[in-house]
C-alpha cells in the first residue's frame, strides 16, 4: 500500500461513523500466507492498523470494526474464525481450475495489530440430526485428498498430451545425440516452454 492509498483510506475511516463495521477486502487471503509471504498479511495488518486510529473531531477513538476478512485467489471456499467472531473468508471461484482444501490447518495464528490472534477452521452444522458439523471449506477434505489419488492416473486420463510430450522429449533425444550443444539446449527450452504455455492459455480461454 502506497503513501496515496493509505491517505484515502484514512480519509474514508476519518468521515465514518463510530462504531460503524467494515468488510475489509484483500486481493490475497494474507491469513494463509503468513509462513510463505508474510507480505500479503502485513498490507491487511496496516490497513486494520488506518481503522484502530480513526478519530472522531473531538479526539476519542471511533471504534470502528472489521468483523469480515474477505478475500479471492485461491480457488476454493474456506472459514477461519477467531475467538473474538471475527471471521476470515476465502471465496474465488471463476477459475480456470480448482484449488483442493485438505492442505488447510486446522489452527493458524496471524499478528493483528501487535498482538497474537489464533484462528479455527470454521464449523457448518449438519442437516443430520446427532451428526458431527464438517469444517467450513469447499470441496471437504475428503474429496480432494480423493482427487489427490487420481494424479497417479494422468498419463491415461490424457493421454494425446501424454503422447505428445513422450514424442517432443525423444525428439529433443535424438538432437542432442547428434549435435551435444548449447543451442540445442537453448532450443528444446523455448519449444517445451511454448508448448506448456500454450496448453495453460487453452485451458484458461476454456475455463
Amino acid at each position: 500500500m502506497d503513501q496515496p492509498q493509505a491517505e484515502y483510506f484514512a480519509s474514508i475511516a476519518a468521515h465514518m461513523p463510530s462504531k460503524a463495521k467494515i468488510i475489509l477486502c484483500s486481493a490475497e487471503p494474507g491469513w494463509l500466507y503468513t509462513d510463505t509471504n508474510i507480505k500479503s498479511w502485513e498490507i491487511m495488518d496496516f490497513a486494520l492498523g488506518i481503522t484502530s486510529e480513526a478519530r472522531n473531531a473531538d479526539g476519542t477513538s471511533k471504534e470502528l470494526k472489521v468483523p469480515i476478512l474477505l478475500s479471492g485467489d485461491t480457488h476454493h471456499y474456506s472459514r477461519y474464525e477467531a475467538k473474538d467472531g471475527v471471521q476470515f473468508v476465502t471465496s474465488g471461484g471463476g477459475g480456470a481450475f480448482l484449488h483442493p482444501t485438505h492442505h488447510l490447518e486446522q489452527n493458524i495464528t496471524v499478528e493483528w495489530l501487535g498482538l497474537k490472534k489464533s484462528l479455527q477452521l470454521g464449523k457448518i452444522p449438519t442437516a443430520k440430526p446427532g451428526g458431527a458439523p464438517s469444517p467450513a471449506c469447499y470441496p471437504s477434505k475428503e474429496t480432494c485428498q480423493t482427487l489427490v489419488w487420481q494424479n497417479l492416473f494422468f498419463a491415461l486420463k490424457n493421454w494425446d498430451f501424454s503422447l505428445l510430450m513422450g514424442a517432443i522429449y525423444w525428439l529433443g533425444g535424438i538432437a542432442i545425440a547428434f549435435r551435444d550443444q548449447w543451442d540445442v539446449y537453448l532450443g528444446i527450452s523455448l519449444i517445451q516452454f511454448g508448448l506448456f504455455s500454450m496448453r495453460k492459455f487453452d485451458r484458461l480461454r476454456n475455463g
